[in-house]
């Protein structure tokens, strides 16, 4: 015997009963897995046999071997009931019985036919609930289904009855008929089942849209069509008119008007018109849709301006009868029912709606400088945007999407449009129109291009303005096309401001207001509202550094408008003579921040630099110490530098580590910039160095850019304020008008009030304290506290007041039990 098996029964002799019982389940199971597997497998064997089978096949093999017995056992029943009898006595009846057999053979295949049809299974009806969907959608979508699978009355019904869901499946099941048909069921579980669509609320909502709430026309024509095909019963020639009868633009609703649109036109039409406006880079903005009310009252009239009612039924709109109307032609654009002084067409051809300037961009064909302009003409009777283009294109261009509005035979032509971006494009065709302007018309031979590389429909080149007896006219409100009789040449001119008062602010009067404007009016040419220009000559800025290695960092991404800002702030600085241009190693970003007011300042982003830069250790003024030594005053006197840092040199061994990057070049400061670390230190030293003989007697005090005059009385002041305008002129610096402050008896010094030797904190922070919300939290009321310990030096036993807030911070507290303190809070 094997070694393996006497050890096998060693085992098992050994084995314990449960073990035994365990092991004979364990076989068991495992013999009745491998017979399901085996049934499983001949099981699908079949199926794959019989699937082969087309059901076409079998289908025709059985009725064959049908048909073939049918015929053999008429033939016998032929051939049995031969009567030897002579024929003149049952011929009559043999033939009749002959052809209701056939008959019944004939029917007894067209059955089997029918029973045996193979169903089509490319089919899908999908699930009806009477509180979701709608009914006569989903029968529709039934009746498709049945005419492509061949359904009866009866099986339709058993087919779509599993689709059913909610209400109309317990319908189902409760209907009490014979005639359980699909056409039964359809008449008799329709009027159960009403309309979901409103489809007079549809149109009503249609008609009371406007083109205002959309961002295009294009896109106002494409929603209202899309809801207006729901409505049925609606023309497609009416449903153009409701539409354009929408349009809030009365040049674009006349031009869509006149043209003659459909339904398949009218969107296309419609995407050549520009709102005016919007701006054009609306896709930045986020979608945001208000849901749409229905109120009477909100509606808003465009006569009167009053709310409640539209302008088509304001009691005050001047009543003009149709004939009366229908009589008035404009001389301008051509058209009934309106002067020219009343004309839209001729209003935006010179300007007079443009409250925003449009700028429109021929792609990839010229290169479109700022000076683009556009104005509206009228060709063949209907307005167009005009783009006229005084730069560098010497063709006139149209779109070929407004081409197909006006008749003009086509020419052949090959031109070759080259853009900025060296793409080029092949012209094969050019037209000849006529644009009328408010009083010129122009032959202009237009070349066709395709609309994907236009913004604008027409452009017009400097093959037009060029021309004799055309002038270009272009001013701060209007611009258009005229006539010109004669060539005016305009020299450069500088103005001068002769007989404007300067407005200073002081509460003088009198003699003192006369003797304050002469001191004033000696240092005017110091004293300005923008960017200072002058240079101070007591000191300059070096720039000393840790490290050799050179900060270089990519420009940050900014958007198209502030890219706009940011070129006009680096050519201001530049014109000014505070930057230039660059190729430094050092290379750092800039960002955008606003001011007081809401305008933009250019800042740039020092942080990698400042981290490398040896820190000037110059000490700035404390501010409690300025405070105190305000109590003995009574007239002040508040000057603030203009551009303060902009002011101030930079070495010339220190000025490319400035350099930074915009999205559009490389720039250095000549000056000192603001976000340098060492910025204030230089600024606070260069100022005292200047005022120093002022500041040890007392009689001016300095913190960076603002400089405090005190004085006893006015004729002190006056006298101090020449003084120290004279010394800060003489080194350079400049003063900005606007935020200086003369001989006042309360002033805002430093987040502080200063009245009548008093001291008292600024409004602004008193504000900022009683709007705090209240802490409903521990961390919040430290947060609380930090801001009240501002004031704690203006408030008499300020920790004896606080106290119980202060004690809502200790731990192992229950704050909600002890929230009532909160009220002692309103006691700062």
């Amino acid at each position: 015997m094997p070694r393996s098996s006497r050890s096998r029964e060693r085992s098992e002799s050994s084995e314990t009963p449960r073990r035994r019982a365990r092991r004979t389940r364990s076989k068991s199971r495992r013999a009745h897995r491998h017979k399901h597997r085996s049934r499983s497998r001949r099981h699908r064997s079949r199926h794959v046999r019989s699937r082969s089978r087309t059901p076409d096949d079998s289908v025709k093999k059985a009725l064959g071997s049908i048909l073939a017995r049918l015929n053999a056992i008429e033939e016998s029943n032929t051939s049995i009931s031969q009567n030897p009898f002579p024929p003149n006595r049952a011929s009559t009846p043999q033939s009749n019985n002959d052809t209701t057999s056939a008959s019944a053979t004939q029917a007894l295949a067209d059955a089997l036919i029918s029973i045996n049809r193979v169903k089509s299974q490319n089919y899908y009806v999908s699930n009806f609930d009477p509180a979701v969907n709608d009914f006569e959608v989903w029968c529709n979508e039934v009746e498709r289904a049945r005419l492509a699978n061949h359904w009866e009355d009866l099986e339709c019904l058993s087919r779509v009855a599993n689709c059913l869901k909610g209400d109309a499946k317990s319908w189902l099941n409760e209907w009490a008929t014979n005639d359980r048909t699909w056409t039964n069921f359809v008449k008799e579980f329709k009027s159960l089942c009403p309309p979901k669509i409103d489809y007079a609320q549809t149109l009503f909502d249609v008609m009371n849209t406007s083109s205002d709430k959309f961002p295009t026309y294009a896109e106002y024509a494409r929603r209202s069509l899309l809801r207006l095909r729901i409505v049925k019963g609606i023309s497609e020639e009416l449903m153009v008119q409701i539409v354009i009868r929408g349009i809030s633009d009365a040049q674009v609703r006349a031009a869509a008007a006149n043209a003659n649109l459909t339904t398949e036109n009218l969107v296309s039409f419609l995407a050549i018109y520009v709102k005016p406006g919007r701006s054009k880079d609306i896709r930045s903005q986020p979608n945001v849709f208000k849901k749409r009310h229905s109120d009477r009252n909100e509606n808003k009239c465009f006569n009167c301006g009053l709310t409640g009612h539209i302008s088509f039924n304001c009691h005050k709109k001047r009543k003009v009868s149709s004939e009366t109307q229908s009589k008035v032609t404009c001389t301008f654009c051509k058209k009934n029912g309106h002067k020219e002084s009343e004309c839209f067409a001729k209003a935006r051809s010179e300007g007079q709606n443009n409250n925003q300037r449009k700028v429109n961009l021929c792609k990839a064909l010229s290169n479109c400088t700022g000076n683009n302009d556009v104005c509206t003409a009228v060709i063949q009777g209907i307005p167009v945007d005009v783009l006229i283009d005084s730069g560098a294109l010497n063709v006139s261009l149209i779109s070929s999407a407004v081409l197909k509005y006006f008749s003009c035979p086509r020419k052949q032509t090959h031109c070759v449009l080259k853009g900025v971006s060296q793409n080029e494009i092949v012209a094969h065709e050019y037209v000849t129109l006529t644009v009328e302007f408010s009083n010129i018309a122009l032959d202009i031979d237009f070349v066709v291009v395709p609309a994907s590389c236009m913004n604008t429909p027409i452009i017009i080149g400097t093959d037009v303005l060029n021309r004799d007896g055309v002038t270009f006219v272009r001013t701060k409100d209007k611009q258009y096309l005229t006539h010109s009789n004669s060539s005016i040449a305009i020299s450069k001119v500088n103005c001068v401001r002769t007989d404007e008062r300067i407005k200073v602010n002081t509460p003088l009067q009198g003699e003192e207001l006369t003797t304050l404007m002469t001191v004033v009016g000696d240092f005017s040419s110091f004293l300005i509202s923008g960017t200072a220009t002058t240079t101070v000559k007591t000191g300059k800025m070096q720039i000393n550094l840790t490290s050799e290695v050179p900060i270089a960092y990519h420009p940050y991404r900014l958007s198209y408008q502030e890219k706009l800002k940011v070129r006009e702030i680096v050519k201001d600085l530049l014109a000014k003579n505070i930057i230039r241009e660059s190729d430094s190693e050092y290379a750092s970003p800039i960002i955008l921040v606003k001011k007081k007011d809401g305008t933009d300042r250019m800042c740039v982003d020092f942080r990698a630099l400042n981290r490398i830069t040896v820190k000037d250790r110059y000490p700035l003024p404390l501010i409690e110490d300025h405070i105190d030594r305000l109590g003995g005053s009574k007239f002040f006197t508040s000057l603030d530098m203009a551009s303060g840092f902009h002011q101030i040199p930079i070495d010339e061994s220190s000025i490319h580590k400035t350099g930074f990057v915009t999205p559009e070049g490389h720039f250095e400061y000549l000056k000192m910039p603001f976000g340098l670390c060492n910025s204030p230190t230089v600024y606070q030293r260069i100022i005292n160095n200047t005022l120093r003989k002022l500041i040890e007697a007392g009689h001016v005090l300095v913190y960076i850019d603002d400089v405090l005059i005190l004085s006893l009385s006015v004729s002190d002041g006056i006298t101090l304020l020449r003084e120290v305008l004279e010394t800060l002129t003489e080194a350079g610096f400049s003063i900005n008008l606007q935020k200086c402050s003369f001989l006042t008896t309360e002033i805002e010094y430093l987040g502080r009030v200063i009245s009548h030797g008093q001291v008292r904190p600024s409004p602004r922070k008193i504000e900022a304290l009683i709007n705090t919300p209240t802490p409903t939290n521990v961390k919040q009321v430290r947060q609380f506290l930090g801001l009240a310990g501002y004031f704690r030096r203006y408030i008499k036993d300020y920790a004896t007041k606080t106290a119980s807030i202060s004690r809502l911070t200790k731990k192992m507290l229950n704050f909600n039990g002890d929230l009532n303190r909160m009220r002692f809070a309103n006691t700062l």
